[in-house]
């Protein structure tokens, strides 16, 4: 929860603050609520969903999700890169690539220089390993469900945990694409994920599968594309 302001009485309209990132666009939202009431209303503005609750002379905002385009639009994403692992004949992706991460789902998170990996397989199915300090992050800014977490402690192998992964999507001696060139996918991890995978599967980098296909803008693209030039 976001805490906007504690009024002694609710009032009927409030203007969101400009520091709170994605709501710009919603401007003043209206309150039909009274003093000491409690309830919450939810509001589908531009592409956001939030809710708005006034309970015990607090005011919050509630942000469920913060991504930048429409659901039809990352389903358009994921049908195109399904599409181009179908004509490659690769049975599985692994993403390590921060912003092909973002591009699919809208994650966004800091954490890219650590280990972490986006699986989707042909099935459709998508998960996200990732360490603790990432899960609200993975939470709060992607479409992401499924999402897994590896413990970073002295010692600590991540590719063990991606395996299981692995293995729960019966890709065992299947043909998996890898974002090798990726920042979190060091030298050192990039051995241990190829040693942890050897005579299980067969590997190919395809680090440039997502980028390929991020060069042709879509409508919504073109949209935010253009709001930046006018800027």
């Amino acid at each position: 929860k976001i805490k906007i302001i504690k009024p002694n009485w609710v009032p009927t309209t409030f203007k969101i603050p400009a520091r709170i990132p994605d709501f710009r666009e919603l401007a003043i939202i209206k309150l039909t609520v009274g003093p000491g009431t409690t309830t919450t209303k939810k509001l589908a503005i531009i592409k956001y969903i939030i809710s708005i609750e006034c309970a015990f002379d607090w005011i919050y905002i509630i942000y469920i999700m913060g991504l930048h385009f429409s659901q039809e639009e990352f389903k358009s994403r994921k049908l195109k890169v399904l599409k181009s692992m179908k004509e490659q004949n690769i049975d599985a992706l692994l993403m390590f690539r921060q912003e092909s991460m973002y591009w699919l789902t809208g994650y966004d998170t800091f954490g890219y220089v650590f280990f972490q990996t986006l699986i989707l397989d042909q099935k459709g199915n998508v998960v996200l390993l990732t360490r603790a300090p990432d899960l609200r992050q993975a939470q709060n800014t992607s479409n992401i469900e499924d999402i897994r977490i590896w413990v970073d402690k002295d010692g600590s192998n991540p590719t063990g945990d991606l395996k299981v992964i692995l293995d729960e999507l019966n890709l065992k001696g299947k043909k998996l694409g890898v974002e090798y060139e990726a920042y979190g996918l060091t030298g050192r991890n990039a051995l241990r994920l190829n040693k942890s995978l050897e005579n299980y599967c067969s590997i190919e980098d395809k680090s440039e599968l997502i980028t390929k296909l991020r060069v042709v803008k879509s409508k919504e693209e073109i949209v935010y594309v253009r709001k930046a030039a006018e800027l």
